[in-house]
């Protein structure tokens, strides 16, 4: 049976743990004072070795880097994900999924549970900040979804790296999602599954305020 860590261990390993965190950016820094005891993931020494290795890595990354984890999808991201997360990117920190896009949530959610059953997915969309012009601007990101496997062997959260593609020369730059440019997802079904149909069309109803995120974007994309 494995022993109960002393609370000084507990704090020691807190404050280990929130310093590496904290490293890795400014997202890193919001990371390490957040307080996770009043999110679904609780405090931080509570955390299994997997997730903390997988934060620490997302935080690190230097391309965009989405880690949701848990039944309930509970968001953390890096630095070079902000762009890409809209308006939900303030207040995204900590939250499940369903609450941070609940506009897309009927689409993305199964994708990511997909995941959490041992599929991959990859799917790509056209996406622009607002305006245009930016960096990013008429540039298609691919978002690829794969399972974190946890201690127990099997998957217990999902990481979604987003690449992003440079825009074709001739290629004007435009404000928002193209739908007429999107290109289908591809998947692995999981193991035993077998190869599912098209979902229904997706992104029937706009989120009721802000800009769509890119992973509603993304999510309101092809079929998995």
């Amino acid at each position: 049976m494995r022993r109960r860590r002393q609370p000084a261990q507990r704090r020691a390993d807190d404050a280990h743990w929130r310093a590496v965190f904290a490293a890795a950016g400014e997202t890193g820094v919001r990371v390490a004072r957040h307080d996770w005891a009043a999110t679904p993931l609780g405090p931080v020494h509570g955390w299994p070795q997997s997730l903390r290795t997988a934060v620490a890595s997302c935080l690190r990354s230097p391309v965009p880097v989405l880690l949701c984890w848990g039944g309930g999808l509970v968001v953390l991201h890096n630095d070079a994900c902000l762009p890409l997360l809209g308006d939900a990117g303030p207040t995204a920190l900590g939250r499940p999924g369903a609450e941070v896009w609940p506009g897309c949530w009927d689409v993305l959610g199964p994708v990511l549970r997909d995941v959490l059953a041992g599929a991959t997915v990859t799917r790509s969309a056209r996406w622009s900040p607002p305006g245009g012009d930016g960096p990013a601007g008429g540039r298609r990101p691919t978002f690829a979804h794969s399972p974190v496997i946890d201690e127990s062997g099997a998957p217990g959260g999902v990481l979604t790296a987003v690449t992003m593609s440079p825009r074709a020369p001739d290629a004007p730059a435009t404000a928002g999602p193209s739908r007429a440019a999107d290109t289908p997802a591809t998947a692995e079904p999981p193991a035993g599954g077998g190869v599912r149909g098209p979902r229904r069309p997706p992104w029937t109803s706009p989120p009721a305020t802000g800009r769509r995120s890119a992973a509603c974007t993304s999510a309101a994309t092809g079929s998995t």
